[in-house]
């Protein structure tokens, strides 16, 4: 589900440096250094998105999108507008679902200037100002009373609700070709049966996916015990021993939801900083805990729901 929407920014000059020359009767050379910088800062941007399209579809009466988080998936300013190509680049940083949460780039810029005999000098730099969104350009005026000048600036959004996953089905099958095609992968192509190896079912898991961001997961433990819970599948249906299941956490304060899940086997144990470091968010314990042969994991990541 995607729409498109607009939010605003503001094109503004500053004073940044002022001289008076009346009381000298020969004119002088001033120097000023000022920043030139571009800045963005994703969390504000993508909360402002979420919070406008939300006001928008309730104001419509599209009721069924009220309780989305929505995201952007591309933001642009006109090419009319004359710093488009750095505010786009800006934007197109923004909008990405990885890296750093903040975008900065800045130089430096040094001007002189010279004040005639008894002159003023009132030095103006261009700024932007919008959601998430700062800039400070390389463009001065020492026109006067500049500091009134305010033009709006559209940016329009391609703005999609975004998929969280609500719950990992288990499911048995009496064959590798029966498994789901809709079931959660090993990272490396590896087998993803959870049972592969062991006596009994072949056991797949099966993501189920949601808009509604207050439905989503949060957590997912794995839990090894010697007795029948019916509440959960087990993991090692028809391999015996002790049972196994992944018990799922919905914690409506925590606003991290799963949006991305994988298996990860692998021959020796994987701790959650290597996890972090390949661009996860978390792991459970190792499945196959106290009956040999691989380690396997369920990881995870998720997106903040604003």
């Amino acid at each position: 589900m995607t729409t498109t929407i607009q939010l605003k920014a503001t094109l503004y000059w500053k004073l940044v440096f002022e001289y008076n020359n009346s009381d000298n009767s020969g004119q002088i050379v001033q120097s000023y250094t000022a920043k030139v910088y571009s800045e963005s800062t994703r969390s504000t941007f993508s909360e402002t998105v979420s919070r406008t399209t939300t006001d928008i579809m309730e104001k419509e009466g599209i009721t069924s999108a009220a309780d989305a988080s929505w995201g952007p998936v591309s933001a642009n300013v006109s090419a009319s507008y004359e710093h488009s190509e750095e505010v786009n680049y800006m934007l197109e940083q923004t909008t990405k679902l990885t890296g750093e949460d903040v975008y900065k780039k800045e130089t430096e810029e040094t001007r002189s200037y010279t004040i005639g005999p008894g002159g003023k000098l009132n030095l103006y730099q261009q700024y932007l100002s919008g959601p998430g969104l700062n800039a400070a350009y390389n463009v001065f005026s020492t026109e006067p009373k500049r500091e009134n000048e305010r033009t709006e600036v559209i940016i329009d959004v391609v703005v999609e609700a975004v998929e969280f996953i609500r719950n990992i089905r288990v499911v048995y099958t009496d064959s590798p070709t029966e498994a789901p095609t809709d079931r959660i992968r090993e990272l490396n192509g590896g087998n993803a049966d959870v049972n592969a190896d062991k006596k009994g079912n072949y056991v797949w898991l099966v993501p189920e996916y949601t808009r509604k961001y207050k439905d989503a997961l949060t957590g997912l433990d794995f839990v090894q015990q010697d007795h029948k819970d019916d509440r959960y599948m087990d993991l090692a249906k028809g391999a015996g021993g002790s049972y196994r299941y992944l018990v799922p956490a919905y914690n409506t304060r925590e606003k991290n939801k799963f949006t991305e899940c994988t298996l990860l086997r692998s021959n020796h144990g994987i701790s959650l900083s290597q996890v972090k470091n390949w661009g996860w968010s978390g792991m459970t314990l190792d499945i196959n805990a106290g009956r040999g042969g691989d380690f396997l994991y369920v990881l995870w990541k998720t997106r903040y729901a604003y």
